[in-house]
């Protein structure tokens, strides 16, 4: 661990940004009025799959961050950490709250499974920080050419990633915003409280995404791939690839103000505790295709598309409240059991 002179520990292992760091802290970093944050920056590649563990029993006055870690971030959390908690990696990140945050929690993934759990306070009273659980990306591939020696085909395919996100607010905690993003999956469950009668905050859930394939079909050039030509053809064909999800609001859980689920698979709304004000849940999502005659600007010579939404269920349980609107839509059943 290394000091960048002023107001920040850097955690360098040795050195070697690379492989396995384990940081336990059960001390004092700083002070009230002088901060001091801890920090870790990785190689920055996902083939590194280097690995941080840091576990705070401590205060921290200051935040906790880190990122460019190729694997896995696990932070733990008993102590108090007077500013944020603001981790990202490629593999999957976890962040487990018992203790205290002063500030925000955000953990974010590229390609792995994103989560936060918090059975503490996270901000302070009229200032409660939001909390994130997000993993997306995306990935291009090509273009990948092919040629006959009459026409060459081009395909280039653009695609979100991401595992699933994941958050969970504990009975004794109260929170500001709830974000759990996630593209195979996303889930909130709350126990606590999100927001109070001073502080309107929101939970949002969503596992939406799509991708994207574009063929590009022209005349070549003496065969040569990847010559330049004229335009015959382009077909761009676009999917909905999220997930399912769902939001869980039991009896001792509270939302100050919305709630929105939005998936391209299911989505699931729970209540048998309190929102303050709306709650909107979305199943839908498309399978579309459209064909160019030449280049995007041509007139269009076909055209599709299919929805492929899943199902959107509300259950408002014999003590769940929604103080405002309740609307369901979905490509599938749409569904409000009351």
């Amino acid at each position: 661990v290394s000091s960048d002179g002023d107001d920040v520990l850097q955690v360098n292992n040795g050195g070697n940004l690379d492989g396995a760091v384990v940081v336990n802290i059960a001390g004092v970093l700083g002070a009230n009025g002088d901060p001091l944050s801890i920090n870790y920056f990785g190689v920055g590649v996902e083939d590194a799959a280097n690995t941080y563990n840091l576990t705070n029993s401590g205060t921290v006055w200051g935040d906790i961050t880190a990122s460019g870690v190729g694997g896995t971030i696990v932070i733990g959390n008993s102590g108090a950490v007077d500013g944020e908690i603001d981790v990202e990696a490629y593999g999957d990140v976890s962040v487990t709250n018992t203790g205290t945050v002063g500030d925000d929690i955000y953990a974010y993934s590229s390609v792995g499974a994103a989560t936060v759990v918090t059975d503490g306070d996270v901000g302070s009273n009229g200032s409660w920080g939001d909390v994130e659980a997000v993993s997306s990306g995306s990935e291009v591939t090509g273009p990948v050419f092919s040629n006959n020696g009459t026409v060459e085909t081009s395909v280039t395919t653009v695609a979100d990633t991401g595992g699933a996100a994941s958050v969970t607010v504990g009975e004794e905690a109260t929170v500001g915003d709830v974000l759990a993003e996630g593209l195979a999956s996303a889930e909130a469950t709350i126990d606590g409280a999100v927001g109070d009668d001073n502080d309107d905050h929101n939970v949002t859930v969503t596992s939406t995404g799509q991708t994207a394939v574009t063929t590009v079909v022209d005349d070549t050039i003496d065969g040569i791939v990847g010559a330049p030509g004229v335009v015959l053809s382009t077909t761009v064909e676009v999917t909905s690839t999220g997930g399912n999800a769902t939001v869980t609001i039991s009896e001792s859980g509270s939302v100050s103000n919305d709630v929105t689920v939005t998936a391209n698979g299911d989505a699931t709304a729970t209540v048998d505790g309190l929102i303050g004000d709306d709650l909107d849940v979305t199943a839908t999502g498309s399978s579309s295709s459209i064909t160019y005659d030449g280049t995007i600007f041509a007139p269009i010579l076909s055209q599709t598309s299919v929805d492929t939404g899943g199902d959107a269920l509300v259950t408002i349980g014999a003590d769940g409240l929604v103080a405002d609107n309740v609307t369901v839509t979905a490509n599938g059943n749409a569904t409000l059991d009351n």
